[in-house]
């Protein structure tokens, strides 16, 4: 679900479900709390780099995991999961590259704009779908 990777004092973290265009699962999200919190507290970490496996960046939230009402923890996932795992991003108290190697669509718009430098590859595009999706953003969640 994530590559995590260190070379010298960088560490890249990779969304990789390339499967479902990188889409944030449970998993994916308790992935992505823990690494953040284990790097924002690893003095051989100084920058840390986000981006998603293949040519898309992340397609956001896994719809199709929220769909499934009836699983707690997709429930779980949208009402507690992802304000943490948005919070995270936001303290993290050290440099945060945001990699935007194509689409980045709901979530992976949002991260964008929450890194402390973002570098998108010139075909990327962010997208923010939520009003026609009829959902909240993640930060609203």
């Amino acid at each position: 679900m994530l590559t995590v990777t260190k070379d010298a004092f960088v560490q890249t973290v990779t969304i990789n479900r390339p499967e479902v265009k990188n889409a944030v699962n449970p998993a994916v999200a308790d992935g992505l709390i823990d690494t953040l919190r284990a790097a924002g507290e690893d003095p051989e970490v100084k920058v840390m780099i986000l981006t998603g496996a293949g040519s898309i960046f992340t397609a956001g939230v896994d719809l199709g995991c929220l769909l499934k009402r009836n699983e707690p923890d997709n429930h779980r996932m949208l009402y507690e999961r992802l304000p943490i795992m948005v919070a995270e991003f936001i303290k993290f108290p050290k440099p945060l590259i945001i990699a935007v190697n194509g689409i980045g669509i709901g979530f992976g718009a949002t991260v964008a704009g929450i890194g402390d430098v973002t570098v998108m590859d010139e075909t990327a595009k962010l997208r923010t779908p939520f009003t026609s999706l009829g959902v909240v953003p993640e930060v609203a969640a």
